[in-house]
């Protein structure tokens, strides 16, 4: 594993609710059981941040900047 001056070895920055996102919470998951630092980054439309898990932020967006977002993916 990475040794430096960094908090973090791994972030994992998604552009999903990670409530919903099975795929990303287990690859954090599975990092952390290997012993990495890591963090998972993702989004939250319905503005209630609280009660995210460890390791796991969910940033407040408007539903009309998401729904903009995946109109131009």
């Amino acid at each position: 594993m990475p040794g430096g001056k960094f908090e973090l070895d791994v972030l994992i920055i998604v552009s999903s609710d990670p409530r919903y996102d099975t795929r990303s919470t287990k690859f954090l998951k599975a990092l952390t059981d290997e012993g990495w630092k890591a963090k998972l980054v993702g989004i939250c439309s319905d503005g209630q941040t609280d009660g995210d898990a460890q390791n796991v932020t969910r940033v407040p967006v408007s539903a009309k900047t998401v729904k903009r977002f995946y109109a131009h993916v």
